[in-house]
């Protein structure tokens, strides 16, 4: 809707503005993520509040002095929009303005990260999760409002920021809420046999986890910047819808492996290890296999979802596809072996190779957009995993664990096999095949073959828990 509304240029705008919200997250220093951890790990309800407090403090207070700079260089600096990109003289007035109002309403709402985090030390994860998919139902909402009354785009952001700031009022009652009902039954010790409600514990523990999230981040966000940039805000509207589908299969990914990590920093503080590295193994096989799913199911079928739901404009292209689709699968690799590094605290050193990764990102699209265009972006992206975070994670992880945890290679080999030879199957009907029809039939094809195959590759224990596995055995009689 968004793109037909406002087409191809100040779609690709209100996109790149979007993307400075992982700048803007900085200014937040990892406060609010690190309250999160500190409150979970102690139950001392005073504790508890202590920490939440000074967090609540400190974000405010960063917010606040940047809020006070973003100000002042608006009156000050006329000329700034240029970081938009290159912006057609008609959109100017309307991306400086809409960049304005998005960024002041970022920062008033970012003390409201601390809540978000705080609810699980809780144990009321699951009301940040319900206020998250309510802001998605409001901004389309709000879109819909926006195009039934012709607003502009900087009318837009300033509804958006209202309604998220309204939401955000809701949620802080419902935490307070919570947190009365949770005081009124936990144990209240001195605040003093507790060091890590100090500032200085939260300041430490959120840089830390800052150096890795924003590199992170970064390097997920930077290609619209650099697309705005070097080429022009036109090519940013594809390139982004093309990865923000992709990235739904990545945000899968992940999901899976956040499920398990209260289990497997559990087990790591019994030292039971055995079941760690059998979890560990299993993670790998179902990434291998989700991550492969969305590849190949990009590949195939992306395109014909694109040109139906907003027509050519929002295709980037086959190689595109198949590079962002490489990319989504490297990364759920990684993030196996990033969750176990957060949930067994091995995180020295991690923020370090997150920034070595976006150096190389930065350095690899230079090299890469010039002939490639917009592909080359997602090439960059390739190899930035495969260069840093697909082996360096790993034996992080194999090191800190004292070598108990590792690859199973005779498996990791095999599943793998199976995804490369499904995306160069797709990949190939998709270029050779030009009658529609008999390429869906193939698409379907090579869709079976692949969860056929992957179904049998399965860990034993694992492929039984499938009712069509316990349905098989029985009509064999085994």
């Amino acid at each position: 809707m968004a793109l037909s509304y406002w087409k191809v240029e100040q779609y690709g705008v209100w996109t790149t503005i979007i993307s400075f919200s992982t700048y803007l997250s900085v200014s937040g220093l990892g406060i609010d993520v690190a309250a999160g951890i500190l409150m979970t790990k102690t139950s001392n309800a005073g504790s508890k509040r202590a920490i939440f407090r000074k967090s609540m403090f400190l974000v405010c207070f960063s917010a606040s002095m940047l809020l006070v700079l973003v100000i002042t260089v608006h009156a000050v600096v006329p000329g700034w929009a240029r970081i938009i990109g290159h912006v057609s003289p008609s959109s100017v007035a309307t991306a400086k303005n809409t960049t304005f109002v998005f960024v002041l309403a970022f920062l008033v709402n970012l003390p409201f990260g601390v809540i978000g985090n705080s609810l699980a030390a809780y144990q009321r994860a699951y009301v940040q999760n319900m206020f998250s998919s309510l802001s998605a139902f409001l901004g389309l909402i709000v879109l819909v409002v926006t195009i039934l009354f012709r607003m502009t785009m900087p009318m837009f952001a300033v509804f958006v920021g209202l309604s998220t700031l309204a939401m955000n009022v809701v949620k802080l009652f419902t935490f307070l809420r919570i947190r009365s009902n949770y005081e009124r039954t936990s144990s209240t010790d001195p605040l003093d046999q507790n060091s890590e409600t100090s500032a200085k514990i939260l300041i430490r523990t959120g840089f830390e986890l800052l150096a890795y999230g924003s590199a992170v981040t970064f390097v997920q966000s930077l290609g619209n910047v650099i697309i705005s940039n070097k080429i022009d805000m036109a090519h940013v509207t594809p390139y982004a819808l093309t990865y923000r589908l992709l990235f739904l299969g990545f945000t899968l990914v992940t999901t899976i492996n956040l499920s398990a990590a209260p289990l497997l920093g559990r087990e790591y503080s019994r030292g039971n290890w055995p079941w760690i590295a059998s979890v560990h193994a299993r993670l790998l096989s179902i990434t291998c296999i989700v991550g492969g799913a969305v590849w190949i199911g990009a590949i195939l079928f992306l395109k014909s979802i694109i040109l139906l739901w907003v027509g050519p404009n929002g295709y980037a292209g086959a190689a595109t596809v198949v590079l962002l689709g490489g990319w989504i699968y490297l990364s759920g690799l990684s993030n196996i072996n990033f969750v176990v590094i957060n949930s067994f605290n091995f995180t020295k050193g991690i923020g370090l190779l997150s920034w070595i990764e976006l150096a190389v990102f930065v350095v690899a699209t230079e090299i890469f957009i010039g002939p490639f265009g917009i592909s080359g972006v997602a090439l960059a992206l390739m190899a930035s995993q495969l260069l840093v975070s697909v082996w360096a994670l790993p034996l992080i992880v194999h090191r800190r664990s004292e070598r108990r945890i590792g690859y199973p290679r005779g498996r990791f080999i095999l599943l793998s096999f199976v995804v490369i030879v499904g995306v160069i199957a797709s990949a190939a009907s998709n270029w050779l095949i030009r009658a529609a029809s008999l390429r869906f039939v193939i698409a379907l094809g090579i869709c079976f073959s692949y969860a056929v195959a992957m179904y049998w590759l399965l860990p034993g224990d694992v492929r039984r828990r499938f009712g069509v596995a316990a349905l098989y055995s029985r009509f064999l009689g085994r």
